[in-house]
């Protein structure tokens, strides 16, 4: 009963097999080393591309997914914390959504 309800709280990344502990090393046949090369590979994609990822599980098994650009439904954002005040029962940081956007070619 628990693996039924699990297969419906998935998201639609994680149906595409892109789940944690896998390594993405290649976007659209271009190597990506860190964070930054990943965004800027994914943001030049308009809405509704198909973006094909390699990507590597823990024992260096190598993949292919195929994932569609949605930025209606899940549009690329970064969670920031914002330092708080320290209270006597912790901090009160707050969590703010900003949005992903491609590194600019001048910080290069």
């Amino acid at each position: 009963m628990a693996a039924n309800a699990a297969a419906y709280d998935l998201n639609a990344v994680s149906r595409a097999g892109l789940v944690a502990n896998l390594r993405i090393v290649e976007v659209d046949e271009k190597p990506v080393a860190d964070l930054p090369e990943f965004i800027t590979a994914v943001a030049a994609k308009a809405h509704g591309a198909n973006v094909r990822l390699r990507v590597l599980d823990m024992q260096n098994t190598a993949r292919l997914l195929t994932l569609k650009v949605d930025n209606n439904y899940w549009p690329p954002y970064q969670l920031q914390r914002d330092q708080g005040v320290q209270t006597d029962r912790g901090d009160a940081s707050q969590w703010r959504r900003l949005p992903v956007l491609a590194p600019s070619t001048k910080d290069r």
